[in-house]
């Protein structure tokens, strides 16, 4: 049994995420560019991206910022949760496309029908380790899913429901306290209250907080996702402060619940309505520990009966 306070243990863990989030973004390295090669197409090419091959056989590592003199980088704001498109400019040639150093799709050199062709476009929607990508070819489109860096070529049907299957990932439910690859559950229970505080791994995202069929929260900006949640339970109550991130900035939302029915709340009504939880849990870690007084002074007493009773039979 522990007891709580109002900071120290509602929100205390939240005001780290902003760090967090720093802390495990992964800063691809760019390739050394080599000023000296006369070729035209490679003195105009950005040293801080990578370098895509020769002009006719290019190749595109999705892990990598690309080099916009060469390939288009299409994305609606700045939210994962959005399709990215690559492009070859013209007169390039895009030829292979990778996952760092895993091949995911390449035309044959040595076959007549790709050696003349380009790849038109790539198309890719993820969320942290689970990613759907197309790589269209004239008329003809190849799918792929991806999961843990490893992609198997599957049909558009697999494939859209693959997609559909990391869309729900967009979308998180507070009421379910489960522990997933997407996110890590932490749990105290009190005298009378539970606590439990949730929070999104690695690089997984979401841009909608619902609590059953109840939206809380929906990003009307690109830029924000959910960075944690604490919710406090106090018997058919709930009190939930909930984290929203947007870079290195972050902010809090706070709802009070009764019956599972959430309402947004102040600041100020939130501190209040926690005190009452904070006095009823007191109460009872009093009442809790008066117990085991009363039980020992009762069997010091019943000890000191047998041993009076002992004595005088002597």
């Amino acid at each position: 049994m522990v007891a709580l306070s109002l900071r120290s243990l509602l929100f205390v863990a939240l005001l780290g995420y902003s760090k967090v989030f720093a802390e495990e973004e992964v800063v691809e390295e760019p390739v050394e560019f080599e000023p000296e090669v006369e070729d035209y197409y490679l003195q105009n090419e950005e040293p801080a991206f990578q370098v895509h091959g020769e002009p006719d056989a290019m190749s595109l590592d999705l892990l990598q910022p690309v080099n916009t003199h060469r390939i288009l980088k299409e994305t609606e704001g700045n939210s994962p949760h959005q399709i990215i498109r690559y492009k070859p400019m013209q007169p390039f040639r895009l030829a292979s496309v990778s996952w760092a150093q895993a091949p995911i799709f390449e035309l044959d050199p040595e076959k007549p029908e790709d050696a003349e062709r380009s790849i038109d476009e790539v198309s890719v929607f993820r969320n942290c380790y689970d990613t759907v990508i197309s790589v269209k070819v004239g008329d003809e489109v190849f799918f792929y899913n991806g999961k843990d860096d490893a992609f198997v070529q599957v049909d558009a049907e697999d494939c859209q429901q693959y997609r559909m299957d990391i869309e729900k990932l967009f979308t998180y439910d507070i009421t379910d306290w489960e522990e997933s690859p997407c996110r890590t559950v932490e749990k105290v229970t009190s005298y009378v209250i539970e606590w439990c505080h949730i929070h999104p791994n690695t690089c997984y995202y979401a841009d909608k907080i619902t609590a059953k069929d109840q939206t809380l929260w929906e990003t009307n900006d690109s830029g924000e996702h959910f960075g944690g949640v604490s919710i406090v339970t106090n018997g058919n109550e709930k009190l939930v402060g909930l984290h929203i991130v947007k870079g290195e900035e972050g902010r809090l939302l706070y709802f009070h619940a009764v019956d599972d029915h959430y309402k947004p709340i102040t600041d100020d009504e939130m501190k209040v309505i926690y005190n009452e939880y904070k006095q009823k849990d007191e109460a009872e870690r009093a009442k809790y520990e008066s117990e085991p007084q009363a039980t020992q002074e009762t069997e010091t007493t019943e000890e000191e009966v047998q041993e009076e009773t002992e004595t005088t039979t002597e």
